[in-house]
């Protein structure tokens, strides 16, 4: 789930204006925080005293009022030094770079919370639950498994109910222990697991044998198409693995799309204008980022399958929340399949788009629909830190080429070959 700050995935508003401005229903939402963060009691903090308290990922928020409020905390100086430690490590004083943050109440408190911590809402923008078609999904294959439990002879009858032993599950395509079947299969839950920074897991789904265990994993969207997709992964510095957590962003073709970036950027802000088509231009005397955005292809296998499947993805890897079975859309289809020996085994697929790890076909070939892009698009509160320097306002992720190509993004190999006497960062 993505956050309140930014724009909407077809960048059409600002996720505040959709979610908060436009939902009558804001001041009585719940929006859950996505990283731990604190909620300041003054717009211009000093010291640890004006912070009200410390929010966790998980923990929920009402909004107060529809106006976003600039926080700018206090340099610190020689006559009074600085006293607000950085939430995520307390052996380091935090940023003092402006917070753009929304008015908030959290339990019996009140104040200021920035909005890159805050989901998008419970509820959405016309009041209605964001998150209602997975709930729903998730209610209705957890009947489902009941129906066929019973239908393979596995339940009671009547009153009683008792299950003697889980499902058979055959997935076509994944490469299991045992070829392509997962046993006693009992339960499919919502993954809650967090991965770096608080941020969700790539798994939405998981399903569980009849001892607890989870042992398929899944990433779920609804739709049935590539324009469904918001992203498959950010490139941030908790996108990657515990043991790595900017794996991705380390990637030679991530930082080689931001130094792409930085070309372009700096060509603007030089005022040499050397590219014809340049992504970047000048608004109000500053330079930013056009809202085309601009996107190259992603083309490492192991940077696709980190950015689709999850980053803890690679031979010999466990699956688990961070490196799922299977990515499919829609709803859950069942197709029973009976043994020679009279034993039913119930086929898994799905009556949208469904890949199983490890093929990358769909997402590292041709050049439309679930081709991965490295894209940046314009977003006033994120940056994208290149080796040469900061660019500003920008959000940078691993996406499906209709989001990337959505307002007529440009393509950066593109820019190059039409720009042949002009330098490349490559």
């Amino acid at each position: 789930m993505a956050g309140l700050s930014g724009n909407t995935s077809n960048n059409q508003q600002t996720c505040w204006d959709a979610y908060v401005k436009n939902n009558p229903n804001y001041n009585t939402t719940d929006y859950e925080v996505r990283e731990i963060a604190y909620i300041f009691s003054d717009k211009s903090p000093r010291t640890m005293a004006d912070v009200v308290t410390v929010v966790n990922p998980g923990d929920l928020v009402k909004i107060t009022a529809t106006n976003t409020t600039p926080v700018n905390p206090v340099k610190p100086s020689k006559e009074e030094p600085r006293k607000i430690m950085n939430p995520k490590d307390s052996s380091k004083v935090m940023s003092t770079g402006a917070q753009v943050c929304a008015p908030v109440r959290f339990g019996n408190d009140t104040g200021y919370l920035k909005l890159t911590a805050i989901n998008k809402p419970v509820f959405g923008r016309a009041g209605r639950r964001a998150d209602v078609g997975e709930q729903t999904i998730l209610t209705m294959t957890q009947e489902q498994l009941e129906t066929l439990k019973w239908m393979s002879g596995l339940r009671g009858k009547g009153t009683d109910k008792k299950t003697t032993n889980g499902i058979t599950i055959t997935v076509p395509g994944i490469q299991v222990r045992g070829g392509n079947q997962i046993y006693n299969v009992d339960k499919i839950d919502k993954v809650s697991a967090r991965g770096p920074g608080g941020r969700e897991v790539k798994a939405d789904f998981a399903f569980s044998n009849t001892k607890g265990k989870e042992v398929l994993y899944i990433s779920h969207k609804l739709g049935s198409s590539a324009k469904d997709f918001q992203q498959y992964s950010g490139t941030s510095k908790t996108t990657g693995t515990f043991a790595d957590q900017e794996i991705i962003l380390n990637h030679p073709e991530v930082q080689g799309f931001y130094s792409d970036l930085w070309t372009f950027y700096d060509d603007v802000k030089s005022g040499l204008n050397q590219y014809t088509n340049n992504p970047f231009m000048v608004q109000n005397n500053e330079v930013r980022l056009k809202t085309s955005g601009c996107y190259v292809y992603a083309n490492d296998p192991q940077l696709i399958a980190m950015s689709v499947y999850g980053p803890e993805f690679g031979p010999g890897k466990p699956y688990g929340p961070d490196n799922v079975h299977i990515l499919g859309q829609g709803n859950f289809v069942w197709t029973p399949i009976t043994t020679s020996e009279g034993d039913i085994t119930w086929q898994l697929t799905f009556s949208g788009h469904m890949v199983a790890s490890p093929n990358l076909v769909p997402f590292a070939t041709g050049k439309t629909e679930y081709r991965a892009c490295i894209y940046g698009r314009y977003d006033g509160s994120r940056k994208v830190p290149a080796s040469e320097g900061m660019i500003p306002k920008i959000r940078p992720m691993i996406c499906p080429y209709p989001l990337a190509a959505s307002n007529a993004g440009i393509n950066l190999d593109d820019v190059y070959k039409q720009n042949p006497a002009a330098p490349s960062a490559r």
